[in-house]
């Protein structure tokens, strides 16, 4: 009985897969003129969604509904047993002997019996051949119109592939920009780190910010541009802020620059705005006299470099404050009055306070000016992506021409 059985079922399973086929034919020939219909109001309208995804997505929805179909619609055992006995001229035999289960008397022994040796005769292909349906003919129809429809040109009359394409090539330039947002932000959070710089802090954690917004395409084109532009507001105000901190810089090395005579290793490199160095020596220099490790013939080279300093800003009115000092600390420097000397080194803590002071602010400037510049060169660029893009590449076009397409044509 069992052999009858799997024989059936395996006839069975080859109408199943016939079944598969057929419904899956039809499925492809729905799908794939949907897909037709999608890829030609695609090229005409701009749909914005990548036609191979429908087209994996089709494909992957035809084989799951066939086989759900399938299964809903599989045909029977007892249907396979019939199909088998017309197919092999059996005249019921498989299906009376599948009925009777229990083979007792003689007659249904033989039944059995002789259905089994003719089973045994006949192939399975006989019964249930594996054929493609009528239908499938047709597939390759819709099939090929949807792929023709790839070829198509992008007509575009509502416009709406060259605004995605304009606004794909915007948040590409806001990225940019972030990017190098980023970088500046970077760079004042170093310029600032160990010295008491809150405004340029401000300005770089309002920068990272808006990198952050930035990154995440919240802020659109125009409110990025307000927010950039109001950052570069605070750089211009802190920079007219320290406008005469710079002026004084300036004053400073144009003195030195005029000094008669041979210039002095301090004179040198207030020259070349090396404030920080100078308030350096002098502090070591105070330190050296309080403590009395400065010897007279040391004091005496500072005191004669002191009022050549001194003569050198004089009629710089932004230097008077750091002149004024220059000038007293090296006449202090001469005297051997103990009140004298402390009060020579007060006068070099002065001096070196205000170049400390100076090396500072030269510092933020510095930043401050680095910032500006990309700043600006982050507002010409977002303000340049309104230019005309090409839809197809979203390059900038000259004249409503891509630049690709006329290295392609010449």
């Amino acid at each position: 009985m069992q052999d009858i059985v799997r024989k059936v079922r395996r006839v069975q399973s080859r109408m199943i897969l016939n079944r598969f086929l057929d419904v899956w034919a039809l499925m492809l020939m729905l799908i794939a003129s949907a897909l037709a219909a999608y890829v030609l109001a695609d090229r005409v309208f701009f749909i914005g969604l990548d036609p191979m995804i429908p087209f994996g997505a089709g494909l992957a929805l035809s084989l799951l509904g066939a086989g759900l179909l399938t299964w809903i619609y599989r045909p029977r055992f007892l249907s396979a047993a019939i199909r088998t006995d017309d197919q092999m001229g059996l005249k019921e035999r498989v299906s009376s002997v599948l009925s009777i289960g229990a083979f007792e008397t003689e007659m249904e022994q033989a039944l059995y019996a002789d259905t089994i040796a003719r089973l045994n005769k006949l192939t399975l292909a006989a019964a249930a051949p594996i054929e493609l349906p009528h239908r499938a003919r047709f597939v390759p129809i819709p099939v090929l119109a949807a792929i023709l429809c790839l070829f198509l040109p992008n007509w575009d009359v509502l416009e709406r592939k060259a605004e995605k394409v304009k606004e794909e090539f915007t948040f590409a330039q806001e990225q940019k920009q972030a990017e190098q947002l980023k970088k500046t932000s970077q760079l004042l959070k170093e310029k600032a780190k160990g010295e008491e710089m809150k405004e340029v802090e401000k300005i770089a954690s309002d920068m990272e910010k808006l990198t952050t917004e930035m990154k995440k395409g919240i802020p659109k084109k125009d409110d990025a541009m307000a927010k950039l532009s109001s950052i570069a507001d605070q750089v211009k105000q802190r920079q007219d802020a320290l406008s005469d901190k710079k002026a004084m810089a300036n004053d400073m090395k144009n003195a030195m620059s005029k000094a008669a005579g041979e210039k002095s290793e301090m004179e040198k490199k207030l020259q070349e705005g090396k404030f920080g160095e100078v308030a350096k020596e002098l502090e070591q220099k105070m330190k050296d006299l309080q403590d009395g490790k400065m010897s007279e013939e040391a004091k005496q080279q500072l005191a004669k470099d002191l009022q050549q300093m001194a003569d050198s800003m004089k009629d710089m009115p932004g230097l008077q404050s750091l002149q004024k000092a220059a000038e007293n600390a090296g006449q202090q420097l001469q005297s051997q009055d103990p009140k004298q000397q402390q009060q020579a080194a007060n006068d070099l803590s002065k001096m070196q306070q205000q170049l400390s002071d100076l090396a500072k602010s030269q510092k933020e400037l510095e930043a401050l000016d680095q910032a500006s510049n990309d700043l600006k060169d982050m507002q010409d660029q977002l303000s340049q992506s309104d230019q005309q893009t090409c839809p197809d590449c979203g390059s900038k076009m000259d004249q409503q021409q891509c630049p690709n397409q006329k290295e392609g044509g010449s």
